[in-house]
């Protein structure tokens, strides 16, 4: 049994120790390699580590989610500095002309203009030669009233970006009838209400259209100005052609009805600050020229007007797509548009104010005394940024100054939106921060790693290998003594067996061994 014993012990310890020291040898060499790998990174992997490190830096400095790190990376695209805009007739056209015109005036973009006033045309196609010649002939922006004809626009406006606005066709007809007082021009002043009686026999009163010039206003005026003729528009096929045409040229179409919904798309599309969409509503129609439409009504005009019932309702969709691909943080972004927006018209309008311009027509909103230079701006209309624009285009006509105009860097330094910047900032000094503190930590280990191993070599090794030498000794000892005892047990006592007193084995030895 005590042989038994022996071997298993001897087993179990032998084996326990390999194990150990194999567990050991395996750490180290792991922890070896680990170090290796990181000190033989090549400089493509290191700056991708900086900057992996720097976003995670800067996202737990700052605390922000994901949705606004999304955000920070959008602001870093180019904002589009050409723009055609299709300017429809009583659509909130003129308020988004003001828009666009007040982005090209403030920074410095060249405008395709006409030779005098604020309209290229309202009956026929826009033509290039209708521009007034302005440096060397390639502009930034085409904005006031025109036609839509795509092939000569672009041969004034290179790559630009193409859109315009609808709006509701029963409340778009309306809105023409009394703005260009057809009551007066189709003799119906009479009535008490006019715009009821030209729907009576609209066809009649638009066989009577030669007399005065917006005759195209009174059927399917939006899809007009988009370039399809009258004798089109009972055409079915040619009409739904058109749309298509629309939908393929134009990056955007918005919608009046929902005007801040569109202008938050509008400033995705161009990359433009939230300070570029900002407004005041212009061109505001006169109490006296509006007029009530019930239900019966609405259904009449929508039946005259039904190529700009299928010419909305298509983009009224599309619309809706673009904001559902804008994603979850639509609602969140037009509720911040808007509440900036309350702030800056509280700021600059008197409260309960219009005054009565030139144009009898429209009513204007009242500036506050004293407002600021941004108030001016967003209250000015497209005639008098027209105005304007014509006059710095006249001061810079025979400058040479060469000028970048293929966009510039979004947001812009003068609307103050800087969170990109900072962004990358974090990203550089948090990354190299992270990076410079695992380097030292990662060498600091190495350097302990080093030291345990190399003690281990010298000290550790050499007593496993004397507890080995050990054990063998005891092994031979303890053999030598059970075959002395088994002479001995052959001999008997009275004999003397040689060797036996040679191989005792000491108390000692007995003890370990067991």
């Amino acid at each position: 049994m005590r042989m038994d014993d022996f071997k298993l012990k001897a087993r179990s310890e032998a084996s326990s120790m390999n194990m150990k020291h194999q567990v050991s040898d395996q750490v180290l060499k792991r922890k070896s390699c680990c170090f290796a790998h990181f000190c033989s990174m090549t400089w493509q992997k290191t700056l991708f580590l900086i900057l992996c490190l720097g976003t995670a830096t800067y996202l737990w400095f700052t605390g922000v989610h994901m949705d606004i790190y999304r955000q920070s990376l959008l602001s870093l695209c180019f904002s589009v500095d050409r723009v055609v805009f299709i300017k429809t007739h009583k659509t909130a056209s003129t308020t988004l002309s003001s828009i666009v015109q007040r982005y090209g005036y403030v920074n410095d973009l060249d405008f395709a203009l006409p030779y005098t006033g604020h309209m290229f045309t309202e009956v026929g196609l826009f033509d290039k030669k209708f521009v007034k010649p302005y440096k060397n002939g390639d502009y930034n922006m085409l904005t006031n009233h025109a036609r839509y004809n795509r092939r000569e626009m672009a041969a004034i406006v290179s790559n630009a970006v193409y859109i315009t606005i609808l709006r509701e066709p029963s409340h778009q007809l309306e809105s023409a009838f009394g703005y260009y007082k057809m009551a007066n021009k189709l003799r119906l002043s009479r009535y008490k209400n006019p715009f009821q009686a030209f729907m009576e026999k609209p066809e009649r009163f638009l066989a009577e259209r030669r007399d005065f010039h917006l005759w195209t206003q009174m059927k399917n005026g939006q899809i007009f100005d988009l370039g399809l003729d009258h004798s089109f528009h009972d055409n079915r096929t040619m009409v739904n052609d058109k749309i298509l045409q629309i939908d393929k040229e134009f990056n955007l179409v918005l919608i009046s009805e929902y005007f801040d919904e569109s202008l938050l798309i509008l400033k995705h599309i161009l990359c433009w600050d939230m300070n570029d969409i900002l407004y005041i509503s212009n061109s505001i129609r006169a109490r006296q020229l509006r007029y009530t439409i019930d239900d019966k009504l609405r259904e009449k005009i929508r039946q005259w007007n039904m190529a700009d019932v299928q010419l909305y309702n298509h983009f009224n969709r599309t619309l809706w797509k673009k904001i559902a691909e804008y994603g979850p943080n639509f609602n969140g972004d037009l509720a911040r548009f808007r509440k900036q927006n309350k702030i800056v018209k509280n700021e600059c309008i008197a409260p309960n104010k219009y005054r009565a311009i030139t144009d009898h027509r429209e009513e204007r909103l009242v500036l506050k005394a004293g407002a600021s230079s941004l108030c001016k701006q967003l209250w000015f209309g497209d005639v008098e940024y027209t105005e304007l624009i014509g006059r710095k285009q006249r001061r810079q006509m025979w400058t040479t100054q060469p000028r970048y105009s293929g966009g510039r860097m979004a947001p812009s330094s003068s609307h103050g939106d800087n969170s990109a910047g900072l962004f990358w900032i974090w990203v550089i000094v948090g990354g190299g921060l992270a990076w410079c503190i695992v380097v030292c930590c990662i060498a600091l280990h190495c350097e302990r790693s080093e030291s345990h191993s190399y003690k281990y070599d010298v000290d550790d090794d050499y007593g496993y290998e004397d507890e080995i030498n050990y054990e063998i000794e005891l092994r031979q000892k303890y053999l030598n003594f059970i075959q002395s005892s088994r002479q001995y047990n052959h001999c008997g006592p009275k004999h003397t067996c040689s060797g036996c007193e040679s191989n005792k084995i000491t108390t000692r030895d007995r003890k370990s061994v067991v």
